[in-house]
């Protein structure tokens, strides 16, 4: 086992004992996720997730961007254009201030978005985007991002964009604690190196392929299921986050 690990992940070689159970890593997941969630006041019933996905994509988002903005709507709010948040001092708030609706739009940082836009679904996302378009088109202002709590709401934003855009966008989160991820010119073990993904990298998934069981110590079991971001490159699905165990995306 020791070997197949050494041999998928580049740099030093974790246990499973170091890297805990999967049940460990899912719940991790779950809770960094519920914490966000939990701090936030709402007047009505969330939304479905593709109506987030639909004001996501007719404010600019597309492609992978538009999976993960979905899914940071999902962990930043529920989806819910009601949603407020309300937080403590913080430098260049000394009154403390108010993360607003679906992107949870903060009331100091962003005063030129007011509440009736704030707490509009669609005028929220259009503010967002902006926001994400001025950061280089990243979305680091989001904690829920940086945090990587939005990976665990990856596979229903999937479904969310693929019923609005009729597209399978399969994105994932790349967790090995610490190391990089080898990609390989073959989906097994024994293939070249060709590339490295660093942990916590998100990556889109453009196909899935059966290859050489490898153990997941991050998840804590055996998976054939071999990723690929573009052809000639494979790397273990055990190590990347897409919130299903099941091949979601089309065979390689």
């Amino acid at each position: 086992m020791v070997v197949v690990l050494a041999m998928v992940l580049a740099g030093s070689v974790m246990t499973a004992a170091q890297a805990g159970s999967g049940g460990d890593a899912q719940r991790t997941a779950e809770a960094e996720a519920a914490l966000y969630l939990s701090r936030v006041v709402t007047t009505q019933e969330a939304l479905p997730l593709h109506k987030c996905a639909r004001a996501a994509d007719r404010a600019g988002w597309s492609g992978t961007d538009l999976v993960v903005a979905t899914a940071i709507a999902m962990a930043e709010s529920g989806c819910n254009p009601s949603a407020t948040g309300t937080n403590g001092q913080t430098q260049g708030c000394p009154d403390g201030s108010r993360d607003r609706g679906a992107w949870q739009i903060n009331d100091c940082y962003h005063p030129g978005v007011g509440d009736t836009c704030a707490y509009n679904l669609q005028c929220n996302a259009d503010a967002a985007y902006q926001i994400y378009r001025d950061r280089s088109s990243t979305f680091q202002p989001w904690s829920t991002y940086n945090s990587r709590a939005f990976k665990i709401y990856l596979n229903e934003a999937r479904k969310a964009v693929l019923r609005v855009t009729g597209d399978n966008i399969v994105v994932g989160v790349v967790m090995t604690e610490g190391g990089a991820l080898n990609v390989r010119n073959k989906p097994r073990t024994s293939g070249d190196v060709v590339g490295t993904l660093p942990d916590d990298a998100v990556v889109r998934i453009r196909c899935q392929t059966r290859g050489e069981s490898v153990y997941s110590p991050i998840f804590d079991y055996e998976t054939r299921i071999w990723d690929s971001d573009r052809p000639g490159r494979y790397f273990s699905d055990g190590y990347v986050y897409t919130d299903t165990r099941k091949r979601v995306a089309p065979r390689c």
